[in-house]
């Protein structure tokens, strides 16, 4: 997340159980989440939790890191859902 002050642990796993039940959400301090983003090259900007109704301003781009911890793959927005698809079950396979 890039949103530690609302997704905690428990929301995240509810969240990511409608894509996936393997999948592994990953929260923090807001300042390694940013040093992670900008390390694979999916940018935000912090928001202003004064606010009550606040927003994360965010990328679309999607980083698919595999079992391992290794980045799998850097997918560009818009994204083509179909052709997610069918290279997920290569990204995430486990290196040989």
């Amino acid at each position: 997340t890039v949103d530690p002050n609302r997704d905690t642990p428990e929301q995240l796993k509810k969240y990511l159980e409608y894509f996936d039940a393997g999948f592994i959400g990953l929260t923090g301090e807001e300042a390694i989440i940013q040093k992670l983003a900008n390390a694979v090259s999916i940018p935000f900007i912090p928001a202003d939790t004064s606010k009550e109704n606040y927003t994360v301003d965010h990328s679309g781009n999607l980083v698919v890191i595999g079992p391992d911890g290794t980045q799998r793959g850097f997918i560009r927005a818009p994204l083509n859902n179909q052709k997610l698809k069918d290279q997920l079950p290569t990204l995430l396979a486990p290196a040989s």
